[in-house]
């Protein structure tokens, strides 16, 4: 596999963990209404994420650069946000904006490897 697979396939998890985050938003306050399949495509988002990020890691010989790092760390985080606004602790639309914002915090840093 080609590191272009890697950054396609990765793509793909992107596409998937935002499907979760729109979904979440669709169903808006209505907690009860959340059901499997918005679920689903987060966590088949993140789970792409993870492991064609390693695969992209281990094909494009990066190490573990600060960048990488801080990658890892933003997609955790959006694990809490999804949880959060499952349990009631976080708005949905909040989520979504921040979902957003850490979304192109992660594009700058795969673009320009800062550190």
């Amino acid at each position: 596999m080609t590191i272009v697979h890697a950054q396609f396939f990765h793509l793909i998890g992107v596409i998937f963990l935002f499907i979760g985050f729109g979904g979440l938003m669709a169903i808006g306050e209505n907690r009860s209404v959340i059901n499997k399949i918005v679920a689903s495509f987060h966590g088949a988002g993140l789970l792409i994420l993870l492991i064609t990020g390693f695969m992209a890691q281990g094909v494009g010989k990066y190490g573990f650069p600060g960048w990488i790092i801080t990658k890892l760390i933003l997609w955790l985080a959006m694990v809490f946000l999804f949880v959060m606004v499952k349990k009631d602790k976080l708005n949905a639309k909040t989520a979504v904006i921040i979902s957003a914002v850490v979304g192109i915090v992660v594009v700058y840093l795969c673009k320009f490897k800062p550190f």
